[in-house]
């Protein structure tokens, strides 16, 4: 089949197997596309590929790199006689832009530390509900100087776990 596909590209772009070219005509020849299957479909005559622009201006003012979870969290599970405890989550991130520090908030407003620029924190991660649903908790980071407040927000999740009774 393969054999059978590239037979079929080398004689849509001109050329035969032993790989030298016909002479060429005074007519164009109409170049095809060559699909999984094998079909080959005419297709327009390629356009010229216009200059490159001029790359976007890098971002200025202070600005968040990235805010991600480094750690997943989980619940608690296990038994009463054999728990098992749940995983904190671990949120990591860093700055650009001349922030000076970062602020971070759990659930809403309020503050729960202060950070440098770059940095990472792991934080307890309660959870509670009926067995089978999830638990979510919201952080929030926020830049502090350099310029406009910059702010990102991440919500992040976990299954609580049935605690069997023993």
């Amino acid at each position: 089949m393969k054999a059978a596909v590239l037979l079929a590209v080398l004689v849509l772009a001109g050329c035969s197997a032993g790989g030298a070219r016909p002479e060429p005509v005074d007519s164009p020849q109409p170049s095809a596309v060559i699909g999984t299957d094998g079909s080959a479909s005419p297709s327009a005559s390629p356009s010229p590929v216009p200059s490159s622009a001029s790359p976007s201006p890098a971002p200025t003012g202070p600005r968040i790199v990235h805010f991600r979870v480094a750690a997943n969290p989980s619940c608690p599970a296990g038994t009463n006689v054999n728990p098992i405890d749940g995983n904190p989550v671990m949120l990591e991130w860093s700055t650009a832009g001349g922030v000076a520090s970062t602020e971070l908030s759990v659930d809403g407003p309020g503050l729960y530390g202060s950070y440098g620029a770059s940095g990472s924190e792991t934080i307890f991660f309660p959870c509670g509900g009926a067995p089978g649903t999830m638990q979510s908790h919201t952080y929030t980071l926020r830049t502090v100087g350099g310029g406009a407040q910059q702010s990102q927000t991440l919500t992040v999740q976990a299954r609580v776990n049935e605690i069997a009774q023993v």
